[in-house]
């Protein structure tokens, strides 16, 4: 208890680096990647003591027919390994003394052949005791051929959360304060929904995260270098969100209630319900919460004949209510069809107070004039995705073809009203200037769909080919309106410099084509894909029209070798695009602070990447390290550079910058020192080079930086979990400045009840109140 008590206390209080070591001993187990051959390993472990169960008895069945195919004793920790060959499996264990425990599904695939069921607890069988099911924790992380899968089940930071905090505690992801995802230093990221695009990340994209509960979440896939299956969209690769659907026989469900402070309160609700070929699984989540912040501007001026400095203090306040609503069903038509229709429907109601103090010192420093401006804003964002999904198989084994259709809306207005007054140094009296009195309307709708077909064909004993076509089409009608009211007139007079009407249309039509095989110790796998993108917009006020037609090839490649049982050698290319979006076209301005604008570039390019990763994999029961050495050369760069002009009002707009060079060292680890605590860590060290000599000599940037994560899960007496997870940001350069370093700690604690058919669970979210972000910008003029 003592050690417990002192390894708690050492991570709490000081920041761990991750020190990774390298074990020969013990028993490990992970096969090459084939496609019929993997291994099932896993810990049965005591419910009360968490120790590992001596010579546990595990057998394996088919999930098709629950035929019994294999089966392996557990060693004298508890651990176990079992070949077996791709498929769908369960598996049960027995002790004698202990409840029998059944797992399933447990797949094992070309691309996940070996799967980490986990910690597996039995629960001591005493007298007279009725018999508890006791459900099986699956491993957080398995790494497959092309991308890496996080269970996020079992992280307690995330508890009563939503998509923005279970990404923030996944490695190599990194948000921002205005919630921009990152991966592996870069925002040149692709957000899917089950694997597709959604009208959740089509207006605002940077609102998904909070769109989604945690609740509703079951994994998170990071798609580094994604193979030709894959949209070509995302230099840096895709986050793919998985959520929930259920697949278990008769009525079952999960109900979760949380409170927060700020105000963070939510209710969700699962269930589902399987009854011979049909399956049906609902997830329903209603939230309320507030986000307050602050933000501080410090800005000084300097031009020829002039100089200023003036002082920006921001306070603002986030809230509503949210509804995340999914609806799906299954069809199992006979053994080899099989059809699948959800519905997902969300809605927001992102109102926004935001409150400004404006102060303005002359060349001399004195204060010269101070301001203030109040905006109000209510909105409310909508969104319906529906889908439908066919699977044929055939008699073949591994032969299939599979069709997919989604169809998109969303819509998303808010109304703002903004009032602005003026006042002499003494911050109290008014200068005589009229007072200014504003309003905004801001109405967008997407509507979208895509339509993809995939075929597989196995070839001799390990090969595979695989072809699949693919269209989509996004469509985005955006209005944006901003008025003056003139006191004189009493009149409304729209500000045409800020007011406008775009429309946005994309076309995207794929073609793509894999062959993989296994030859020995060698897994391989080699793709192209082809894309058209026919792209139009129009703003309306001026009759801009801007078409572009572009056709792209896009290969990938992935190899695989391995070295010896449980080390693994991955090497993996490919060619990325990253198309600019509706808001990097379209030229309004942001007025919601007219001092810092935000607009478009209509004349915007694709931004192009060639991706390179070599990564060694190992695994063992003591857990598993994986690192990765990655580069990344890109052209036609697109970031945002910020210019400031001569009144004093600074606009942040997209441009293309020459190129960039992206070198960086990953390494991610799951570890079990002792069967009370899980260690998991991530450490990702990078140099990125952006060659801006396009815009301005002087503007360029050669950064070291890092970013470095550390979760510690303790297992306690009486069914107690402890969660403790610490984040840390190097500073980093850009173009045009710096943003500093940042770091925040999470703690969480759950216990169960009720027989595990119950939780309570504390969380403190940031508990050192140090997530703040903090940049230094240099302007261009």
């Amino acid at each position: 208890m003592l050690k417990k008590l002192i390894t708690i206390t050492f991570h709490l209080f000081i920041f761990p680096f991750i020190i990774l070591a390298q074990h020969n001993g013990g028993q490990e187990g992970i096969m090459g990647i084939s496609s019929f051959q993997g291994s099932i390993i896993g810990h049965v472990i005591d419910y009360t003591t968490h120790s590992g169960v001596a010579f546990s008895t595990i057998s394996v069945y088919t999930l098709r027919d629950s035929s019994l195919i294999d089966g392996s004793i557990a060693d004298e920790h508890g651990y176990f390994q079992i070949k077996v060959k791709g498929g769908a499996y369960s598996l049960k264990i027995e002790s004698i003394g202990y409840s029998d425990l059944s797992i399933s599904p447990i797949r094992v695939s070309p691309k996940e052949n070996t799967v980490d069921a986990g910690d597996l607890l039995l629960q001591a069988l005493p007298v007279n005791l009725e018999e508890v099911e006791v459900r099986g924790e699956r491993s957080r992380m398995t790494i497959g051929l092309d991308k890496k899968v996080f269970e996020v089940g079992k992280d307690l930071s995330s508890i009563g959360g939503t998509g923005e905090d279970i990404l923030s505690n996944i490695p190599s992801i990194t948000l921002d304060v205005d919630g921009n995802i990152s991966l592996r230093g870069s925002q040149n990221v692709k957000i899917l929904i089950d694997g597709k695009p959604s009208s959740l990340t089509g207006i605002n994209s940077n609102d998904v995260l909070l769109s989604i509960p945690a609740s509703a979440i079951a994994r998170v896939e990071i798609i580094t270098n994604p193979s030709a299956k894959y949209q070509a969209e995302g230099m840096v690769g895709i986050i793919n969100i998985i959520l929930k659907k259920d697949r278990k026989k008769g009525l079952n469900g999960l109900l979760s209630l949380s409170a927060g402070w700020p105000h963070d309160h939510n209710a969700a609700i699962n269930l589902n319900y399987g009854r011979g070929k049909w399956n049906f699984f609902t997830n329903y989540s209603g939230k309320y919460r507030d986000i307050p912040g602050i933000a501080r501007h410090h800005r000084e001026v300097s031009f020829t004949d002039t100089s200023y400095i003036q002082d920006q203090f921001t306070d603002f306040n986030r809230y509503g209510f949210s509804h995340f609503l999914t609806l799906g069903s299954e069809y199992n038509i006979n053994p080899r069809n099989s059809i699948n229709a959800s519905l997902v429907f969300n809605s927001r109601q992102p109102d926004h107070d935001v409150i400004t103090n404006y102060y303005d010192y002359n060349q001399f420093a004195a204060l010269s004039s101070y301001r203030n401006r109040t905006l109000i804003d209510t909105g409310k964002n909508k969104s319906i995705d529906l889908n439908l999904y066919y699977l044929k198989k055939f008699a073949a084994k591994d032969r299939q073809l599979s069709a997919n259709m989604r169809f998109s809306k969303g819509l998303n207005y808010s109304n703002s009203g903004i009032l602005e007054k003026s006042f002499l140094p003494d911050l109290i009296t008014p200068d005589g200037q009229k007072d200014i009195t504003q309003k905004s309307a801001d109405y967008a709708l997407q509507q979208s769909y895509d339509i993809q077909i995939d075929y597989e064909h196995p070839i001799g004993e390990n090969g595979k080919f695989s072809a699949g076509l693919r269209s989509s089409y996004d469509h985005i009608d955006k209005t944006y309106e901003t008025s003056n009211f003139n006191d004189s007139s009493k009149q409304w007079e729209v500000l045409s410099s800020v007011s406008n009407h775009f429309i946005f249309n994309e076309y995207v039509h794929a073609a793509y084509a894999m062959y993989g095989d296994k030859k020995k110790a060698w897994s391989y796998q080699f793709g192209l894909r082809a894309e058209q993108t026919v792209l139009s917009t129009h703003l309306l006020e001026t009759n801009e029209i801007n078409d572009r037609t572009y056709l792209n090839l896009f290969p990938s490649a992935h190899v695989n070798f391995e070295i010896s049982k449980g080390n693994q050698l991955q090497l993996s290319y490919s060619r990325r695009i990253w198309r600019p979006n509706m808001h990097m076209l379209n030229p309004f301005h942001s007025y919601a602070d007219p001092l810092n604008l935000w607009s478009g570039n209509p004349n915007l390019n694709p931004e192009f990447t060639h991706s390179f990763e070599l990564g060694f994999l190992k695994y063992g029961h003591w857990g598993s390290v994986n690192s990765s050495i990655y580069y990344r050369h890109s052209s036609d760069v697109i970031q945002f550079f910020r210019t400031i002009h001569a009144s004093g009002v600074s606009e942040s707009r997209p441009v293309n910058m020459s190129s960039s060079d992206n070198f960086g060292l990953e390494l991610i680890a799951n570890l079990n020192p002792f069967t009370w605590w899980r260690l998991q860590g991530s450490f990702n060290y990078f140099r990125s080079i952006v060659d801006a000599g396009n815009i301005g000599s002087q503007y360029a940037s050669d950064d070291y930086s890092w970013t470095s994560r550390l979760s510690n899960t303790f297992y306690f007496w009486n069914k107690t979990m402890l969660q403790i997870m610490v984040n840390y940001r190097a500073p980093i350069e850009s173009v045009q400045g710096m943003r500093n370093a940042m770091y925040f700690i999470d703690i969480a604690l759950k216990k169960d009840i009720m027989n595990k058919n119950g939780s309570i669970s504390f969380r403190v979210a940031d508990a050192m109140n140090s997530r703040k972000y903090d940049f230094n910008v240099v302007e261009g003029a």
